[in-house]
């Protein structure tokens, strides 16, 4: 009894616990929700980018061909080294886009955060 102290303040007292840990663990799926909506969003920014990308490159091709520079010779021609060439560079600034897609890690999957929360819960369930 010295130790605890009164019924109605160690009742108060878990009140107020329940109600922290309530709250943290609230707002720390929220940030979790925010994170991975933003992360969603960056990916789908990123395909858009890309899709773009492709638009535009498949306009100048077209372009290109309209003014007569391309299909025409056959072989390894001026034309055959270009396409070759656009079309490396294609890939290569499609893997470069991609890799800026990765996705942020505002908090690690177990914080001291997550630890003081299960102690403090752990104490609880013992004192409930």
């Amino acid at each position: 009894r010295a130790e605890v102290g009164r019924l109605p303040d160690v009742d108060s007292a878990m009140d107020e616990i329940a109600l922290l840990l309530q709250h943290t663990e609230s707002y720390e799926r929220f940030v979790r929700h925010a994170v991975d909506e933003v992360n969603k969003a960056r990916v789908l920014r990123r395909e858009q980018k890309l899709e773009e990308l492709r638009k535009r490159r498949a306009a100048e091709e077209r372009k290109h061909i309209e003014r007569g520079g391309g299909g025409a010779g056959g072989g390894n021609g001026p034309d055959e080294e270009e396409r070759a060439r656009r079309d490396e560079e294609r890939r290569r600034e499609e893997e470069e886009e991609l890799a800026h897609t990765k996705a942020l890690e505002v908090l690690p999957a177990h914080t001291p955060l997550n630890e003081v929360v299960a102690e403090v819960g752990g104490y609880y369930s013992g004192l409930e």
